[in-house]
């Protein structure tokens, strides 16, 4: 973003509150959290927010965090990160590991801790595919490919993936430090399908799925759940 994109779309801020171009992580969490309060579980999550709020020269941007939409499948889905640009719609499953992965396209994937414990968990590509289908359910208007498929391990995690079938999504599995660099690559080999008006529709749109209750939560909690059992 240069000067004088900045320069409009702060007047269009003053003029219309929905066509803000600031991201605010504490905003979109709907409550303010001191950094030293943040639980571990979020830590990465606020660190990816603020990294992708600070890739300048992408134009127009917003993020949204910790989404709670329909299912496809007739449950819920929660969505960690959502970057919205001119290049499309960056669907990114954050998870907070300290292990080594492996894994595919395919089957679950093997955690190995550092104490040498193995266990099996769900995959996290077809884990984000599935949140990205609902997601574009509700936005049935777009197709497949305005949306990219990150998922984004903790620099603490080394992993072995295996991109053994095509996916419908252009997918990238990576760590934290590589996230600048990913989604700078992949907007520049993307072509532009947005319009900052289409950015503006589409973040106040999905705005509406980051309100949600403490019941919506657990019972999601709950699904979630019982997959990680039939996992494991």
């Amino acid at each position: 973003m240069n000067f004088i994109e900045l320069l409009k779309w702060s007047w269009q801020d003053a003029k219309d509150p929905s066509h803000s171009c600031i991201n605010e992580y504490d905003k979109e969490k709907g409550y303010k959290q001191w950094n030293i309060l943040i639980p571990k579980s979020e830590w990465l999550e606020k660190k990816s927010f603020e990294t992708l709020d600070k890739i300048y020269g992408l134009g127009l941007a917003k993020i949204l965090v910790d989404l709670l939409i329909p299912s496809y499948n007739g449950h819920t889905n929660q969505l960690d990160l959502i970057f919205i640009n001119r290049t499309g719609i960056y669907v990114i499953e954050v998870k907070n590991f300290t292990c080594n992965l492996e894994g595919n396209n395919i089957d679950d994937w093997v955690r190995k801790e550092f104490n040498g414990q193995r266990n099996k968990i769900h995959n996290p590509i077809k884990q984000n595919l599935s949140h990205i289908k609902s997601l574009q359910k509700l936005l049935h208007h777009y197709p497949s490919e305005y949306f990219k498929n990150i998922i984004l391990l903790a620099d603490e995690c080394k992993f072995k993936y295996d991109n053994n079938t095509d996916l419908e999504y252009e997918t990238r599995v990576i760590n934290y430090s590589d996230l600048k660099a990913t989604v700078r690559d992949l907007t520049k080999n993307s072509e532009e399908v947005f319009s900052d008006e289409n950015i503006y529709r589409i973040y106040n749109e999905l705005s509406e799925y980051a309100r949600y209750s403490d019941e919506d939560r657990k019972r999601h909690l709950e699904y979630v759940q019982n997959i990680n059992r039939g996992v494991n």
